[in-house]
């Protein structure tokens, strides 16, 4: 019987099973179109490994069991999706420290998506805004977006769910509830007295902060550090003594936070200054409460601005200063029902403030007006009783009552006084009526005072010598008629008519306090004196000693010859000495020529320089009429020879030892100190040498005594400085603990630099003197910033640095002579590379890998360098110049002279790109083997 396709017709229904089909035996080419269809498969017989694995459903899926996707994506395009399920995890598999965000994205097409979920690095479910899509993970880039809801509640807090009236305040019942309520000002007082040992008191009242309080004992103001406060106790730092009066003071307003009232504390302790620095923005002191040892401070002692307070005088050192600034209230924003009664006081009421129309009639009594309150008014009417003690201005119309009059203690300065009827003041009576021209008003010693006139211009009998004046000839006193005064000259006259040599003209006497007028209390006189009958004259000055008990006798002093030349030891000076000041014999100063019998001086003459003592050398103190001075000193002798101490010339330059300052130029003024063999100028304070400028003639030295450092500056700012340690700093700030600091602060400025302008350069030289570590450990030179070390160069050789970091020029506009390089596989098979260590290290080290420059030279000349490992250097010996050790004479080997030492080296940057070469041919030969080989194979 011939076979046939099976078809759909001939399978009977349910009678395929997965066991009657082999793995892997129906493809495409087995089925026909549409011919299996669900009544020939039996329950539960299609597995996963009988599906494709894309499948598309056209119909309605239903899974009556669980789902299990296994997929990194699982798209749904529903229009509405609803799930059955209470709740739905996020997340799921999540283990560890959780790291990226979780939530539902919502897409919005052009717009930003909405986030609703978790923000993991912000540890806060979000409600938010960005770019991210349901396929973003990983911390997303969320920005808040605006929320609304209905009644919230948040960590057991319950929110109102509809606003309150303008200017109400959210205030909790305690229990969770926030309601809007109106503020509400309470200011509490609680006293207590210390007995010396409790330092808590529950006041009852609960401040929630300590500048919410102000807390006196026995009067005196307390800073918030002595304190603290915590729910209704107030707890010192140090009990109360036994007695004390406790005074707490706390004020408080609802809805507001102390930071919403007070704008800050300030508290120090005083020094001797007015100014301190607060830190507080107060706009001026009205807003502030000082207190000064916990004494207030009146407003009109003290400013404030710009969080400076400053004092009208410096503060005493020691005390305890506070300051706490209240922060200004906007206008309208205090009511009357605010106010407690009497809260008002004249310090709170600006000046001019209060006007009449604030004032009900006749409500001010005198006992309202305080003692220093000045009234002023165009008209004052109706009666002022009670006492005044100010001043009272503008016209009384009134009448000041009988009964007052004891009262009136003083009337000031009156501008003009009218009294009608008599004037009786202090017990004197005054005229009523006006008398003649030119009398005066006399009395009768009862106190009555009348006008009456004065006859005569002579006071006889005048035993006190009073001096009286006139308007016409001189008035005289009788009896002293050498003393007369016409108003405008004062005459003593002690001459006669005919006048000798040494006639008194007249004298100023000075007595002791026993007075009179024997000489024997005179103690200092001034006299004029005749020179002959011609009528010159000199004016002496004469004085008196104590000595035995007893005053001297007047001694003449000093002397104003007829000539005008002044004396002052001597009564003869001269015209070649018109200034002399002369003592004992042994000194003087003079100008214009010597006094006689004076040593230890030296004078000029008029022809020559004189010194006046012979045993022993004078000084001279010269100005010269071109604007010199100096300072001279003499050899002893006759005839002096004068050496110069000190020299200023007519433009300002100073010699010290010489009369020639040098270096001298034009608009610049020098200083010079001169030696004969050396010179030293030495600076100091406090009488102890500081620094010193010395030389010797063959050397220099500028130097500091003792550690204190030594600095050269630019523009009144140090620049270098060289501390005691040897240490040299330099630039414009000074730092470092190294011996050379060199410090740059200008940006894009090279911080040093080494300039050598000859033919034949070298650069700088850096070398270990004493030492030679060749290791990792010490270094030549270090190259760091502000992260790590960048370069480093060791005292092997070795440069350490990040090697990808280097660069050498190879820009073909920099190259010429361009060739390709010879061929390099035999050279570098000949390379011996072998392992080793150097002389200088030990056997215990590793050992290194390289070459031998001598194998090398053999067949690459090229790559070998010469290499100095010693610089020669002549023999060096100690000088004068040095300060030589213990057992070393001038002359001794210092340093030994070194020959110079060259050795062979490589120049392992070539044998790189040789090696490279080499290893291109090798490339190339591989290659060649490779096609050899596959074509073998093929």
């Amino acid at each position: 019987m011939a076979l046939t396709k099976i078809s759909t017709g001939v399978i009977a229904a349910n009678t395929l099973a997965t066991a009657n089909i082999a793995d892997n035996s129906v493809d495409a080419t087995k089925i026909a179109s549409n011919s299996i269809l669900t009544r020939h498969i039996d329950d539960d017989q299609v597995t996963g490994d009988q599906l494709a694995d894309n499948i598309t459903i056209a119909g309605n899926l239903t899974i009556t069991g669980n789902l299990t996707t296994n997929g990194s994506t699982v798209t749904n395009s529903s229009s509405n999706t609803t799930i059955e399920d209470a709740i739905i995890e996020l997340g799921t598999g999540t283990s560890g420290a959780p790291a990226t965000d979780a939530g539902i994205v919502i897409e919005r097409g052009s717009s930003d998506n909405v986030f609703i979920g978790w923000d993991e690095s912000a540890d806060k479910v979000t409600v938010g805004t960005g770019s991210f899509t349901g396929a973003s993970t990983g911390n997303l880039t969320i920005t808040a977006a605006p929320f609304v809801s209905g009644a919230l509640t948040a960590s057991g807090i319950s929110y109102p769910t509809s606003d309150g009236s303008a200017g109400q305040y959210l205030k909790t019942d305690g229990s969770g509830a926030l309601s809007f309520g109106a503020v509400t000002t309470q200011v509490d007082n609680y006293t207590a007295t210390g007995n010396g040992s409790t330092t808590a008191f529950d006041t009852g009242i609960n401040p929630h902060n300590e500048v919410n309080t102000w807390i006196f004992i026995d009067g005196v103001y307390q800073q918030k550090s002595q304190y603290s406060y915590s729910g209704s106790t107030v707890t010192f730092s140090t009990a109360p003594e036994n007695g004390a009066l406790i005074d707490v003071v706390t004020g408080t307003t609802s809805g507001m936070a102390s930071s919403d009232t007070v704008l800050g504390i300030y508290e120090a302790t005083t020094t001797d200054t007015a100014a301190y620095t607060t830190g507080i923005s107060a706009s001026n002191e009205n807003n502030t409460w000082v207190f000064v040892g916990g004494v207030y401070q009146p407003k009109d002692s003290y400013t404030f601005s710009g969080g400076t307070l400053t004092f009208d005088a410096n503060t005493p050192t020691g005390q305890k200063l506070s300051v706490v600034a209240t922060k200004a209230l906007t206008a309208g924003s205090v009511e009357t029902s605010s106010l407690g009664a009497n809260a008002v006081t004249s310090a709170k009421i600006a000046s001019n403030a209060i006007l009449s129309r604030h004032i009900a009639n006749n409500s001010i009594v005198g006992a309202d007006i305080s003692a220093t309150t000045g009234i002023t008014a165009a008209t004052f009417t109706g009666a002022l009783t009670g006492n005044v003690t100010g001043n009272v201005a503008g016209n009384l119309t009134g009448t000041i009552l009988t009964a007052a009059q004891t009262n009136i203690t003083s009337v000031g300065t009156l501008s003009a006084l009218t009294v009608s009827g008599q004037l009786t003041a202090g017990g004197i009576a005054y005229p009523t009526s006006d008398g003649s021209a030119d009398q005066v008003l006399k009395t009768d010693g009862s106190g009555a005072l009348s006008f009456g006139t004065v006859s005569g211009t002579t006071i006889n009998n005048n035993t006190n010598n009073y001096v009286i004046t006139g308007t016409g000839s001189s008035n005289t006193l009788n009896g002293e008629s050498g003393l007369t005064f016409d108003g405008t000259n004062l005459v003593l006259n002690g001459a006669g008519a005919d006048v000798s040599a040494d006639d008194v003209f007249g004298a100023i006497n000075f007595f002791d306090q026993d007075g009179g007028s024997s000489s024997a209390g005179v103690t200092s006189s001034i006299k004029s004196i005749a020179v002959g009958a011609v009528g010159a004259s000199k004016l002496t000055f004469s004085t008196s000693t104590s000595g035995g008990g007893a005053r001297s006798s007047l001694t003449e002093k000093m002397v104003i010859d007829e000539s005008g030349y002044v004396g002052i030891g001597t009564d003869s000076p001269s015209a070649a000495t018109p200034l002399t000041a002369y003592y004992s014999g042994t000194s003087q100063f003079n100008i214009g020529g010597p006094q006689s019998g004076i040593s230890n001086n030296v004078y000029y003459n008029g022809s020559a320089y004189v010194n006046r003592n012979t045993s022993a050398g004078g000084a001279l103190l010269q100005m010269g009429t071109d604007g010199t001075f100096a300072m001279r000193r003499a050899t002893s002798g006759g005839s002096p020879t004068l050496s110069y101490s000190m020299y200023i010339d007519g433009s300002g330059n100073v010699g010290i030892g010489t009369a020639s300052p040098f270096g001298t130029t034009s608009n610049r003024t020098v200083l010079s100190v001169n030696g004969t063999s050396s010179a030293t100028l030495n600076i100091g304070t406090g009488g102890s040498q500081r620094a010193y400028l010395y030389t010797d003639g063959s050397s220099a030295t500028v130097s500091t005594v003792g550690s204190i450092p030594l600095q050269l500056g630019v523009n009144d700012s140090a620049k270098m400085k060289l501390i005691s340690t040897g240490e040299l700093q330099v630039g414009d700030v000074l730092q470092g603990d190294t011996a050379l600091n060199v410090t740059e602060t200008t940006a894009n400025q090279w911080t040093a630099a080494f300039y050598n302008n000859t033919s034949t350069p070298y650069g700088p030289l850096i070398a270990f003197t004493d030492a030679a570590p060749n290791d990792t450990t010490k270094k030549f030179m270090q190259m760091s910033d502000t992260s790590t070390a960048r370069a480093i160069f060791y005292s092997n050789g070795g440069l350490a640095n990040y090697q990808s970091n280097n660069s050498n020029l190879s820009d073909i506009r920099e190259k010429k002579n361009i060739v390709d390089a010879d061929a390099a596989w035999d050279d570098v098979k000949a390379w011996e590379i072998k392992k080793f260590h150097y002389n200088e290290e030990s056997d215990s080290d590793p050992k290194r890998l390289g070459v031998i420059a001598q194998d090398l030279e053999t067949d690459n000349p090229e790559l070998i360098s010469n290499f100095q490992k010693q610089a020669a250097a002549d023999e060096v010996l100690w000088t004068e110049e040095d300060e030589l050790p213990e057992g070393v004479s001038v002359g001794d080997v210092k340093t030994a002279a070194v020959e110079e030492i060259m050795r062979k080296g490589v120049k392992e940057q070539q044998m790189y790109w040789v090696a490279i070469k080499a290893l291109q041919e090798s490339l190339t030969k591989i290659e060649q083997l490779e096609a050899r080989i596959t074509a073998l194979e093929s």
